[in-house]
């Protein structure tokens, strides 16, 4: 698996195993899975919302910076290298690759975790 790959499962591994340790039935522990997704996903709705600017683009402005750097070195620096010889390709750390890694995931998994909870509900509710 790449750095860049989204693994819902090791998102939410945390969660799953603290819900684990809890002494409660499959749906009990899948319903405080989906708990913690849906207060996720409310956070970033309240950031989303906000008022403030800061506040609320904070998020997307650290992915399209991600994604500028990463468009950067496998776009434009061998494009630039092949025509120019220019050397434009920056490093990218670690760091940025957990940062991406879990900025992309909790997007992917809000939103993901929001479709889930609203097809249970819907079951639940016929």
């Amino acid at each position: 698996m790449s750095a860049v790959t989204v693994d819902l499962a090791s998102l939410l591994k945390p969660v799953a195993e603290l819900v684990d340790k809890l002494h409660l039935s499959g749906e009990e522990k899948l319903n405080a899975v989906l708990k913690v997704v849906e207060m996720q996903r409310d956070v970033l709705v309240a950031e989303a919302k906000s008022e403030h600017t800061i506040t609320a683009t904070w998020r997307p402005i650290i992915m399209l910076i991600c994604g500028a750097i990463l468009a950067n070195n496998w776009i434009i620096a061998p494009y630039a290298s092949a025509i120019f010889g220019m050397d434009l390709y920056l490093p990218i750390p670690p760091e940025m690759w957990k940062l991406l890694y879990i900025g992309m995931g909790g997007y992917i998994v809000g939103r993901s975790g929001e479709k889930i909870f609203r097809e249970i509900s819907a079951a639940k509710g016929k």
